[in-house]
């Protein structure tokens, strides 16, 4: 309803009742003093409409809440004669004075006291103004009387407006008529603010809510149009919020334009659908969308789409995945090489043996040469497979990459002027250190190179042959990233190529275990190593990340051999000592008796502790070479029962094991004995056993 579409009907009734009033007039009184009368009640009545309509126009210029409230305290101040106005706003369970003037000026935007509500509730129960004789306190003011409108419309009580006299001097009819006039129009005035001031709260907080999302959303039109979008949708593309609106979705999101296009149609047919995940293929972002169906009439076909950046959530599952592999094949890994080695060992030993026995220009010597050629390359293999599946912590040192990059770099240098391959290296010069395993980092860098090597070497003719190395830092991380111009890793693959025994290479040219190994080693670490195709042109790129190395990084270790290893020897050992063998393999005891009995020594060979503790009662001997885990009894293994019981025995036991575990290597350590963990080469059990017999160690035994 306008403004003032009240004045007509109000000044039609001013008028109707000025005319009753001049009839009775002319029987009462003269004509003249009647009409002077009726000229000023006129008068009054028209003023007192054109001052409402002044206040029709103040109240109408704004909807803020605040403002609305203090013009109309101002209003009824100038208009009626009072010692104070106060407008209250009745909020939820809560009221506060909104406007004051007068003796309530203090009061001012302060809460009510709950007297104070209780009597404000009690007074607007009812849509007439009260008059409230005093004396009485209100707002902590005395006051002789007081007028209480309360501020009604659209079936809402927004509060109250009261009027005040400390005087005993009452409101007369007309000063209550016209109160109760002001206060209609302002009640109007003050639920309609009242209800633009919950929108447009409601619309602050909808828009807050929509761009705090973490998440990115946004409207889309039927035809894939962009209409509106939130902050985080702006950051996943990179673009204000308001150069996103009116794009295509699909190319603003992906760079490309149908991409989703039939997910959308489906999704605005009506059909329920799982969220969809796409990757960006510019800067390898990968997004989960979801959107559903909005609108009607003009809005009928919109969808709300919401996209979530699961890029991060995405590389740690399949970090977990690729782990859950690791750890599978690791516990298969150990039990194979487990299995694997006491063969080998009997292989290797028994084709050293012969070859020892033979004469230079033996013709078996090429085929023995062979065999012990190919059981040294299945130890090699064996050995592969235990780095893979060893959990054990790396030895840490504080490294520079660099160092170890230039020095890989020198290595393949000249591989690579034979085959043609430019080999380049962008090193950064003040790249910080990282706290690992030399050897295992280094392993890493060789393995990735030569692999890039090898790439690259498949190109035709004309074709770009480069393999480029680069280091960076950033505050918490060093990058190595190594790229290669060959063929590239076709996409099907980039999921498998760490996962161990998978290879693209020919049959007998790789195992398909160095980036498996890598894998674990970075790991280990606790870095990341990530495979992917370079963006221009074809080739491979592989990026490894290191945490910087604190501060207080480790100092390396004092150079010196494993205290396990015993130096080598050149002397001949004494003829006639005897030795005891404890093995539960019969091929492994057969191939070390055979070794040691070639020399004249006696070996009596047993397949269990028992039996060797026995044997260590009864008899004395220079030499002990025995699987440590020989079961004695139940629980009850053969090397700890030993040197708990003859200490003196430890100079003289070599310790052979197939235990790949790192804890068993650990163990073995602590046991104090010279020790081999299987496949081992023969050639060092003889070194060993001769230093031990050419040290002069008296036989002993038992008792």
């Amino acid at each position: 309803m306008p403004a003032t579409s009240w004045i007509v009907p109000l000044a039609a009734g001013i008028l109707t009742g000025a005319a009753g009033f001049l009839a009775g007039a002319r029987r009462r009184k003269s004509y003249g003093a009647e009409l002077e009368e009726t000229r000023a009640e006129l008068t009054r009545r028209l003023n007192e409409l054109f001052s409402i309509q002044e206040l029709a126009y103040v109240i109408s210029e704004s909807t803020e809440l605040e403002w609305v409230a203090g013009e109309v305290t101002r209003y009824v101040s100038r208009s009626l004669e009072s010692d104070g106005i106060a407008l209250v706003l009745q909020e939820s369970e809560a009221a506060r004075i909104c406007a004051a003037e007068g003796v309530f000026e203090a009061a001012s935007r302060t809460a009510l006291d709950d007297e104070s509500l209780e009597f404000i509730r009690n007074s607007t129960l009812d849509s007439d103004i009260e008059v409230m004789p005093g004396p009485v306190e209100l707002f902590g003011v005395s006051i002789e009387t007081a007028v209480i409108a309360p501020l009604r419309a659209h079936d809402a009580c927004a509060g109250a407006l009261i009027i005040a006299r400390q005087s005993d001097h009452p409101f007369s009819p007309d000063e209550l008529r016209f109160f109760g006039t002001v206060a209609a129009h302002a009640s109007v005035a003050i639920v309609n603010a009242r209800f633009v001031e919950i929108i447009r709260r409601g619309k602050e907080d909808w828009e807050t809510t929509f761009d705090s999302l973490k998440d990115g959303v946004a409207l889309v039109d039927t035809d894939g149009l962009i209409r509106r979008a939130n902050r985080s949708f702006g950051l996943m593309v990179g673009a204000p919020v308001p150069d996103t609106i009116g794009q295509p979705i699909c190319e603003t999101l992906l760079g490309m334009r149908m991409e989703l296009e039939e997910y959308f149609s489906a999704i605005r047919a009506g059909r329920e659908l799982e969220p969809t995940t796409r990757q960006a293929p510019d800067d390898g972002r990968v997004y989960r969308i979801s959107a559903a169906r909005i609108g009607q009439g003009e809005h009928e076909g919109w969808i709300v789409a919401m996209i979530e950046d699961v890029t991060k959530q995405t590389a740690f599952e399949s970090r977990l995945i690729q782990n859950e592999k690791m750890v599978a094949v690791g516990q298969l890994v150990s039990g194979v090489a487990h299995e694997l080695n006491n063969p080998l060992t009997s292989i290797a030993g028994l084709t050293e043996f012969l070859m020892d026995q033979g004469t230079p220009d033996d013709p078996n010597n090429e085929h023995l040469e062979v065999i012990h050629e190919q059981a040294e390359r299945a130890g090699q293999i064996v050995r592969n497979l235990l780095t893979f599946a060893r959990k054990g912590p790396p030895e840490v040192t504080e490294l520079d990459l660099n160092t170890l990059i230039q020095r890989t770099l020198q290595l393949i240098t000249y591989e690579t002027k034979l085959r043609d391959i430019e080999l380049t290296a962008d090193l950064d010069p003040d790249l910080p250190p990282v706290a690992g395993d030399r050897y295992e980092l280094q392993q890493i860098i060789v393995n990735l190179l030569t692999n890039a090597v090898q790439a690259v070497d498949q190109n035709a003719p004309g074709d770009p042959r480069r393999v480029h190395v680069l280091s960076s830092a950033n505050d918490d991380e060093v990058v190595v990233v190594v790229s290669d111009t060959g063929p590239g890793i076709p996409e099907a693959n980039l999921n498998e190529v760490f996962t161990p025994f998978f290879t693209t290479k020919e049959t007998g040219s790789g195992t398909g275990l160095g980036l498996a190994i890598s894998y674990a080693i970075i790991e280990s670490h606790h870095g990341s190593i990530t495979a992917r195709n370079r963006t221009e042109g074809p080739g491979a790129v592989f990026e490894i990340r290191l945490p910087r190395a604190p501060r207080t990084a480790p100092q390396p270790p004092p150079t010196s051999e494993p205290a396990a290893t015993p130096p080598a020897t050149t002397a001949t050992p004494p003829r006639n000592a005897r030795i005891l063998l404890v093995d539960d393999d019969p091929a492994v005891r057969r191939m070390i008796t055979v070794l040691f009995s070639s020399k004249a020594h006696q070996v009596d060979a047993v397949n269990d502790g028992a039996a060797a503790m026995r044997m260590l009662q009864e008899h004395e001997y220079d030499l002990i070479i025995a699987n440590p885990r020989a079961a004695v009894s139940a629980g009850e293994m053969l090397a700890p029962a030993m040197l708990s019981r003859w200490p003196q025995f430890r100079k003289k036991t070599i310790l052979i094991s197939g235990d790949v575990r790192p804890e068993n290597r650990e163990w073995l350590e602590d046991l104090g004995c010279t020790f081999y963990l299987k496949p081992f080469k023969i050639s060092d059990l003889r070194r060993s056993a001769g230093s031990i017999l050419d040290s002069g160690i008296p036989a002993e035994h038992g008792r």
